[in-house]
């Protein structure tokens, strides 16, 4: 089967003899079924390139599983560990030892927010503005006009 880099080197030689060489370019259309090629390795491509689809949504499908299943896991261990320290407030042990792991009971502090409204703009965390893209598409095809954006178009490959 012919490449499709092999095939794209026909069509410039083709397409040079078109410019140059009349005879030379009758005899090359007659040798070669150029078209059947192109399309049966475009053909070829796409098929490849469902399948990659296909397989990708097969891994956004078990991505989206595995998330699930790993933020129920950490909300078991949420909860385990929380009876824990409930259970050892209760009667009152600050240590367990065991020959493979140590619980202990920590001390910590933590800030708490009581009243956004009265923190300081110091402690605010500066981030950068995201552009919504889809609001300007709404925007500008219902008319009104959005400086510093337009609408443009562009061709794009579908595979179906």
């Amino acid at each position: 089967m012919t490449r499709l880099y092999d095939l794209e080197n026909t069509y410039l030689k083709i397409q040079s003899m078109i410019e140059n060489d009349d005879e030379l370019l009758n005899d090359t259309l007659d040798s070669i079924d150029f078209k059947h090629d192109f399309e049966d390795k475009l053909i070829g491509y796409g098929k490849v390139v469902l399948n990659i689809k296909s397989d990708v949504d097969a891994i956004k499908v078990e991505e989206q599983r595995l998330a699930k299943r790993r933020k129920s896991m950490e909300s078991k261990i949420d909860y385990l560990q929380g009876r824990m320290l409930d259970a050892m407030k209760l009667v009152d042990v600050k240590t367990i030892n065991d020959p493979i792991l140590t619980i202990k009971l920590r001390n910590n502090k933590r800030v708490s927010i009581l009243d956004e409204t009265k923190i300081s703009d110091k402690y605010l965390v500066p981030q950068q503005p995201k552009i919504s893209k889809s609001d300007i598409r709404k925007d500008i095809t219902s008319g009104i006009e959005v400086d510093g954006a337009e609408l443009t178009e562009y061709q794009s490959l579908n595979i179906k």
